[in-house]
This record gives structure tokens, sequence and C-alpha cells, in this order.
């Protein structure tokens, strides 16, 4: 990324971080985005500025297809970079808001090595494959 990309997190506890991401969104959502990262944290982004489009610039770099692309993801931070991927876990302690998003649930939270589980289930399938 070649302009300078400045975030901000605050904690505002759990139902705080949502109203002032609302407020945030409302009053300034022409410049930046809200959006909670979880545990009542606030991230404040330049609009335009997620892990999606991130992970767009080093899949084009590394000459990888998005639907080859497998995220985790436990909070609402993550949404745009689930909306990108082809394959998507939602961790089973993340914002409950994830859950319905159709995605599947990972077998064990990020508190029991959930990503590590997965990703050796996905790595051994592709072996076997």
């Amino acid at each position: 990324i070649e302009e300078a990309v400045t975030s901000v997190t605050a904690n505002f506890g759990e139902q705080a971080s949502e109203q002032v991401g609302e407020y945030v969104n409302a009053t300034l959502g022409e410049i930046v985005h809200a959006t909670t990262s979880g545990m009542g944290a606030l991230d404040v982004l330049a609009k335009g500025v997620n892990k999606a489009s991130g992970l767009e610039k080093l899949l084009t770099k590394l000459a990888i297809a998005p639907e080859d692309l497998t995220v985790f993801g436990d909070g609402m931070n993550d949404v745009e970079m689930m909306q990108l991927a082809g394959q998507v876990f939602v961790m089973p302690n993340g914002d409950a808001r994830l859950m319905d998003l159709g995605y599947q649930i990972a077998s064990f939270d990020n508190n029991a090595d959930g990503v590590l589980y997965e990703a050796e289930r996905i790595l051994a399938q592709e072996i076997n494959n």
C-alpha cells in the first residue's frame, strides 16, 4: 500500500463499542470505517482499508486466487476478509453475529488451538487427495 494508513483502536466495552462505532460511521462514514474487533475494542480505519484490501494486494502479488484463500475470523473486523476468501472458518468463541453468516464453524476456539487444528486437517486432506 503506497499511501499512509492510520488506524485507531480503543476499548469502550462490548455495548458502548457498538454504539460508538455506529456514531463514527454515521458522522464520518465518508472518510473512515469503524468496526468492532472483539472484547469491547473498536477499530477505526480509513474507508476502504480492511483485512480484505490488504489480502487482495497480497493475493495479486503472489498470483493466488481468492477462492484458494482460507481464513479464520472471530470479530466483525473480519467480515470483509471472510467475503473475499474461498474457505472460511468462524471461531466458536467469536462474535455471535458471525455464526449466522453461513460459514463453517471451527471445531475448537482460538483458546484451544482451533486454527491449528483446522489447518492441519485441511493440509492432511490435500496430501491425501
